[in-house]
C-alpha cells in the first residue's frame, strides 16, 4: 500500500502499481519484496532521490483495490492542491516500511473512456506523478568565542593614550637674558616670556640668579 501524509490527512492510491521508478543519489540499490510478488528497487543515496509511480484511480469499487472507495475527482482534486502548494508530505510504502519526504515534482490525470455498461462518472482516472525527495536544510550554531576574542569588526587594539610630558625648567644663571637663554634653549624668548610671566612679572629683562623658568 502506498500513502502520502498530508497538512489535511492520509491519502492512500487505491492500486498499487505494476512498477515503482526510483533514481537519483550515488545508485547503490536495496531490493524489497512487496504485494503479489512484486519486487521494489530502492536507491541508498546520499543525494535527493526522486520516486515516480503510474497507475489509476477506479471510478467504481473494485475488489483489489486498497481501502474505501474514494471518487478519483476527490483525490486527484488533493494531489492538484498538494502540488500547487508546494507542501512537504511523507511518502510511505508499507510493504517494504520505506518512506521518504518529498514534494510533488509532477501530476498529471487523463480519463479513459467509461466500459460498457458504465456512466462517465463510473470511469477511471489515470495518472502519473512524481516525487522528490525533501532535505531541510541543517542549522549549525556558531561557537562562542572566549573572553579574550574580539567581537566581530572590532578592533582588539587598546587605545593608547599619550603621557603628557612635564615641563622642563631652566635655573636662571648670572648675567642671564631672556635673549641668551631663549638662544641656549633654542626657543623664541617671546614664547619664554609668555610661559613664565606670572614668574617675570611686566618687564622681561628683571632676571635674578636662582629664578626657575619652564619650557617645552
Amino acid at each position: 500500500m502506498i500513502t502520502i501524509k498530508h497538512s489535511k490527512g492520509t491519502l492512500t492510491f487505491p492500486v498499487t502499481p505494476p512498477g515503482l521508478g526510483l533514481s537519483g543519489g550515488d545508485k547503490k540499490t536495496e531490493s524489497h519484496d512487496g504485494i503479489r510478488g512484486k519486487t521494489y528497487s530502492f536507491i541508498t543515496a546520499t543525494g535527493l532521490r526522486t520516486f515516480s509511480l503510474a497507475s489509476h484511480f477506479p471510478g467504481t469499487k473494485r475488489t483489489y483495490q486498497t481501502g474505501a472507495f474514494v471518487l478519483p475527482r476527490t483525490l486527484d482534486a488533493s494531489l492538484r492542491r498538494i502540488k500547487g502548494k508546494q507542501e512537504v508530505v511523507t511518502l510511505a510504502i508499507t510493504d517494504t516500511k520505506q518512506t521518504m519526504r518529498c514534494r510533488i515534482l509532477s501530476y498529471r490525470s487523463w480519463q479513459d473512456k467509461p466500459k460498457l455498461g458504465r456512466s462517465a462518472k463510473q470511469a477511471d482516472l489515470e495518472f502519473e506523478i512524481s516525487f522528490e525527495e525533501y532535505a531541510y536544510p541543517k542549522v549549525s550554531k556558531l561557537k562562542k568565542k572566549g573572553k579574550g576574542s574580539s567581537k566581530r569588526g572590532k578592533s582588539t587594539k587598546k587605545k593608547t593614550t599619550k603621557k603628557s610630558s612635564k615641563p622642563k625648567k631652566y635655573v636662571v644663571k648670572r648675567n642671564d637674558s631672556l635673549t641668551v637663554i631663549a638662544q641656549r634653549l633654542k626657543i623664541n624668548w617671546r614664547t619664554l616670556y609668555t610661559r613664565n610671566k606670572k614668574t617675570i612679572g611686566k618687564n622681561p629683562n628683571r632676571l635674578y640668579p636662582g629664578m626657575v623658568l619652564y619650557y617645552g
